[in-house]
């Protein structure tokens, strides 16, 4: 699965990215990719869906849960989650306007588990965390993986790139076009550096296996 940096005060917050809708509304990396995806897929359908909040520093957590108390789905399920713990500060949650539009939750309950949302607060049907998908993880088995370095080109090193975004290396990484250029490789070397790993610049299996244990 793609990593979300862990919370707290010194995350990297480098990654997150604006999300359709609500611009002042962000998630990391490929959460935010997913998420956008699904807002086009409803207003095709003719659903506006509206983000009320989704990313939250360590700070504001820290904040909701002073105010509201800890989330206890039987005696306070309108708590907090305690910082450092919530799906919000790791840039993968959401909560989404149901009250402007009835058809909103019946629309996600069919469809954002197509896009890698799940409904993981049964109490809350409006709060909807990015679980992944097979398009985020398909490394293809069957085929094996390819090792992709500077000037490799395709679907691998497109996928290796969403992985860096995920891992917090989106500045460094640009764009995500499938070319692994000057700065894919110094993202890839970033991360083998900070992993322990050999620095090389080249994502084979152990690099690719390590950005998966994330």
């Amino acid at each position: 699965m793609t990593a979300f940096p862990k919370p707290g005060p010194k995350q990297d917050t480098s990654a997150l990215r604006q999300l359709d809708g609500n611009p002042d509304e962000r998630l990391f990396g490929v959460a935010a990719v997913r998420f956008n995806d699904m807002h086009r897929a409803a207003a095709a359908d003719g659903i506006t869906l509206t983000v009320i909040s989704a990313w939250r520093s360590n700070a504001r957590q820290a904040q909701l849960y002073k105010r509201l108390g800890g989330y206890n789905s039987k005696s306070n399920p309108q708590g907090a989650a305690k910082p450092g713990t919530s799906n919000h500060e790791r840039g993968k949650a959401i909560d989404i306007d149901r009250h402007t539009d009835p058809r909103v939750v019946p629309w996600l309950r069919a469809n954002a588990g197509t896009f890698g949302f799940v409904n993981d607060v049964a109490s809350e049907p409006w709060h909807w965390t990015y679980s992944g998908t097979s398009m985020d993880v398909a490394v293809p088995v069957a085929v094996g993986w390819e090792l992709v370095r500077r000037g490799s080109t395709g679907a691998f090193v497109r996928l290796w790139q969403g992985m860096l975004y995920g891992l917090g290396y989106g500045n460094a990484v640009g764009r995500v076009d499938g070319v692994f250029g000057a700065k894919t490789t110094l993202a890839t070397e970033a991360f083998q550096g900070a992993r322990g790993l050999k620095v090389d610049g080249i994502v084979g299996p152990v690099t690719l296996g390590e950005a998966f244990t994330l």
